[in-house]
């Protein structure tokens, strides 16, 4: 799809709330429920349970004000930051984490991720606990550099992505250079957990068109190589629901892991003129 006919995700105009109601609520049609809602969690309680993924600091970089993603793993971070591309997700984040009244009802991906993990913990309690482990949520300018300029955000254990790449990529090889800005805030040797599609042009938010990168398997495959990245484990779920919302063929769930420093490249690089963000 030619971008300039369709909306990038970072431009102002994205309705976050039309998005949620659209993809995530209890009223979504249940086989689009399956690939946007339980996939996500249903890959992500997977991959906790080979005992490889934890820390100290995950980044967090999602399409959307989405939390459900992350239900299954906040028990294993000290902290979470969440990077936000988008004005109006920053806003829409921010009520479910005041709490406020207006803020979205995650309630049914609670109650879901707790029966996953044999009902240990109560839904209420399942968000409390990710509320308590978010600590920061940071808007991001993918036109800089640094796009956190100018903090300077401490390396992540863990880089999460949901289909964030997706969306704010024009072209493969801004996909490249935005993958590039990304896995910099992870340490090396350290995890790596993409989502995304495969072969997708575009997702309905309202009457808005928005634009998705068209990608395949090879080029995912070699913009993580090409990065560093090792590919633990790449699974594609095929889509089988029937919605004019979105044309994505698959669902993809990547895990990887960023390529350890050589001795030579371990000396400390002074940071100058730069703010520390802090836990």
């Amino acid at each position: 799809m030619d971008v300039g006919s369709s909306k990038l995700y970072q431009e102002p105009g994205f309705k976050s709330r039309v998005f949620l109601d659209t993809f995530f609520s209890l009223n979504t049609d249940k086989s689009l429920q399956e690939e946007t809602l339980m996939f996500p969690m249903k890959q992500m309680h997977k991959a906790l349970l080979s005992g490889l993924i934890g820390g100290d600091t995950l980044i967090d970089v999602t399409l959307g004000p989405i939390i459900h993603h992350l239900l299954p793993i906040c028990t294993f971070f000290k902290n979470i930051i969440i990077l936000e591309f988008n004005e109006e997700c920053v806003k829409e984040m921010e009520k479910w984490l005041n709490t406020e009244t207006e803020a979205f009802d995650w309630s049914h991906a609670s109650q879901f991720i707790t029966e996953l993990g044999g009902n240990r913990v109560h839904w209420l309690e399942q968000e409390h606990m990710l509320k308590k482990t978010i600590k920061h949520i940071v808007k991001c300018d993918l036109a800089k550099e640094n796009i956190t300029d100018p903090v300077i955000l401490p390396k992540a254990d863990c880089l999460l992505i949901v289909g964030g790449l997706d969306v704010v990529s024009k072209d493969h090889e801004s996909y490249r250079q935005n993958l590039g800005k990304l896995s910099s805030f992870l340490k090396p040797g350290g995890h790596l957990i993409l989502f995304g599609a495969l072969n997708a042009t575009f997702y309905q938010v309202g009457e808005h068109r928005c634009h998705v990168l068209t990608a395949d398997e090879p080029f995912l495959r070699q913009a993580l190589t090409d990065e560093g990245y090792t590919i633990e484990c790449f699974e594609a779920l095929e889509r089988k629901a029937e919605s004019s919302l979105l044309d994505a063929q698959h669902f993809v769930f990547i895990l990887a892991t960023k390529a350890k420093l050589t001795q030579e490249e371990t000396a400390p690089v002074p940071m100058l003129s730069a703010q520390n963000f802090p836990i």
